[in-house]
């Protein structure tokens, strides 16, 4: 009784007294283990870490082989990045159940957060040891190949799979499905043409291949097209379900009559406003948007459901809400929007959006932003971030909305990791349909971000404006709370009227701080008269201090950590270095310049872009430590070009990239989309 009663609260949103009826469950029965159990899931799901480990530990204690409560703890150390305890709870969950594909997927996708690559990919060559006795299990190993981007390990099961089968038209089948369920439909389209070729029947009567010869006929492509010709070898890049479907919403949109009166109804979309780049420069345009007196606009702001509202960890305590209403987008797993009152504006487009996968949010997710669209009737969409853009620009053109600019981010999407790209392989392919629609514009914030996302897409077809960020540098300088304070005077009186070389940067493989330490390593072998300061953190930071402790140089060294206000540190430098692989737009150059800092940076995406080149800072053409280093050389022995710099660099950098001049350019863009 008690257990139905929370079930039905925890179901109705409740999970207060939820928890309540199963701890009235517990004083009669402390050990039951179901009722402790979900206790600790709710407190997981509400983000209640240390509530929720508090139960599962009891689970444990009273069960140590309870595999739910395993797996819980498991996710428990992942988000406290409890690293050693995440990989004890994984091991042992993947010896004790090795066919259970989401415990490897935890352990395999931990591995590359932590930049341990090889690690990972042993693990997954380990679990198929552990499954290749029964290589019908091999199916699901195949799509884990698939999504950790492991094309040729993916490539190899499947020959083994369907070798060893005793009947090839089943198995092929088999592919077919798991492919097109995954949303990659130019795999299916593979095993679509074998099939064929083999059994003509099963492949007419086959549900899997209805459902995918549906999607082909939407998107007006072929099977060949799609997947090439396995008989001659022709293994094309993957074709995903989603960018298929992006391409028909375009050809169907073109029918649509459009309203292109004056911009008045607006709207933002965001999946966060978390403390990230573009959420920073979104949460600029909606003040500016508000506060311009001279335009009047309906303004609308659109977060995932599931985004923080905490004012400490986003920027939402920075957003003028006075005339701006913030609504939700995301329909959480068991809403049936089939219900919706806007349902009959669904209805021509449900067949075809249903080839999108339903085991991501995807499909949710643009099903609600058309809805909200659909209701607002909006003049322009102004969406922030590639999977948010892709599908923002999806429902806007469903919709009928005339204008959508998405914004990208600094750097084209095969820049990042691959965590940001295994599940979002469409983008390249519906980045590619929907630009080719004459109400959609994909703007950038730097030459070089625009230039990258050109080269990725292979194509200079498109218009891609470019709206350099603003920064508000007052804002970099904050009150210290105790700690830092202490930290900040402890460095000044370390600093002893040293040249102070600095930078501020997440201590990640892009930005190579082990080439920065190398670089400084190098300065020391001609002056002795210099410090170096690097604020932040992140995964290579433990291995950065241990190499300068190897060096012998820690006492020219000082790591004060992160910083909420960086400005501070800035203003104590006299140097800035920058030492990254791949940079798009980089704001730390404009705010080092903005606090009269001469800058030395590797020519790393938009670097020469924000500096004036040679008088507020230098570049060096080569990833060299002698050249780096040697600028930096140059810049401490000539102090009159160094005195210069620091005047023009304030100058250039308050005027160039203020938020005010960002949103007149802004407004010109918007203007140029009618």
């Amino acid at each position: 009784m008690f257990h139905f009663a929370a079930d039905a609260e925890k179901s109705s949103g409740n999970t207060a007294r939820a928890i309540e009826l199963w701890r009235e469950l517990l004083v009669l029965e402390p050990d039951n283990l179901e009722a402790n159990f979900s206790i600790a899931a709710t407190y997981y799901d509400n983000k209640e870490n240390i509530k929720a480990k508090k139960y599962v530990d009891i689970v444990l204690k009273i069960d140590p082989a309870n595999e739910k409560a395993k797996w819980l703890s498991s996710q428990i150390h992942v988000r406290n990045e409890d690293w050693e305890g995440a990989f004890i709870s994984l091991e042992e969950l993947c010896s004790m159940s090795p066919f259970t594909v989401k415990y490897w997927r935890s352990h395999i996708e931990n591995l590359y957060r932590l930049n341990r690559k090889s690690d990972a990919a042993a693990i997954f060559d380990r679990a198929i040891l552990c499954v290749e006795a029964d290589v019908q299990q091999y199916p699901e190993f195949i799509f884990l190949a698939e999504e950790f981007l492991w094309k040729e390990k993916a490539r190899r099961l499947c020959e083994e799979f369907l070798k060893s089968s005793q009947d090839l038209s089943a198995a092929l089948t088999e592919l077919i499905d798991g492919y097109y369920s995954a949303g990659r439909a130019g795999s299916a389209c593979r095993y679509a043409i074998r099939l064929k070729q083999r059994n003509l029947e099963l492949f007419e009567n086959s549900i899997g291949v209805t459902k995918l010869m549906n999607l082909l006929q939407w998107a007006d492509v072929t099977l060949l097209e799609c997947g090439g010709d396995p008989f001659w070898g022709q293994w094309k890049d993957e074709v995903f379900n989603t960018e298929l479907v992006a391409k028909a919403i375009v050809q169907k949109a073109r029918t649509r009559t459009k309203n292109w009166q004056g911009i008045e109804r607006m709207a933002m979309v965001s999946s966060t406003m978390g403390r990230g780049g573009a959420e920073r420069q979104m949460m600029f345009c909606l003040n500016e948007l508000q506060d311009d007196r001279s335009k009047v606009y309906h303004m609308d702001l659109f977060l995932h459901r599931d985004a923080s509202r905490d004012p400490e960890k986003t920027y939402l305590g920075d957003l003028n809400t006075s005339g701006l209403k913030i609504k939700e987008f995301g329909f959480p797993r068991m809403t049936d929007y089939m219900k919706h009152e806007m349902m009959h504006e669904l209805e021509p487009w449900l067949e075809l959006i249903s080839h999108i996968p339903e085991t991501s949010q995807n499909r949710r997710n643009l099903i609600s932003l058309f809805y909200h669209f659909i209701e607002g009737r909006y003049d322009l969409i102004h969406a922030w971030q590639d999977l948010t853009n892709v599908l923002v620009a999806m429902a806007a053109l469903m919709a009928g909305v005339p204008r959508i600019l998405m914004s990208a981010r600094s750097l084209s999407p095969d820049t990042k990791t691959m965590l940001h790209m295994r599940k979002a392989g469409f983008l390249k392919g519906a980045y590619l349909h929907l630009l080719r629609s004459e109400s959609v514009v994909l703007c950038h914030n730097s030459e070089a971000g625009a230039q990258s996302y050109r080269n990725w897409l292979n194509s200079n077809e498109h218009w891609f404006p470019v709206l350099h960020n603003g920064t508000s540098f007052d804002e970099l300088i904050d009150h210290l709370d105790h700690e830092e304070v202490g930290k900040l005077n402890e460095y000044l009186q370390w600093k002893n009227g040293r040249i102070a070389i600095g930078s501020v940067f997440r201590f990640v493989p892009e930005k190579r701080p082990l080439l920065w330490v190398d670089v400084a390593n190098n300065l020391l072998k001609s002056r002795r008269d210099v410090c170096f300061v690097m604020v932040g953190n992140g995964a290579l930071f433990e291995e950065v201090v241990e190499k300068v402790n190897q060096l012998g140089i820690s006492e020219y060294f000082f790591f004060p950590g992160l910083s909420n206000s960086v400005g501070n540190w800035l203003e104590n430098m006299d140097l800035f270095l920058l030492t990254s692989r791949i940079e798009g737009l980089p704001n730390v150059i404009i705010e080092a310049q903005g606090f009269g800092l001469p800058v030395v940076s590797t020519d790393a995406g938009g670097a020469e872009e924000v500096i004036v080149p040679n008088i507020t800072g230098l570049i060096a053409k080569q990833d060299y430590v002698s050249e780096i280093s040697g600028l930096l050389l140059k810049s401490i022995e000539d102090e009159e070009w160094r005195m210069n710099a620091k005047l023009v660099s304030r100058t250039h950098a308050r005027e160039m990239f203020s938020v005010e001049g960002m949103y007149t350019r802004l407004l010109d863009l918007y203007g140029q989309m009618d």
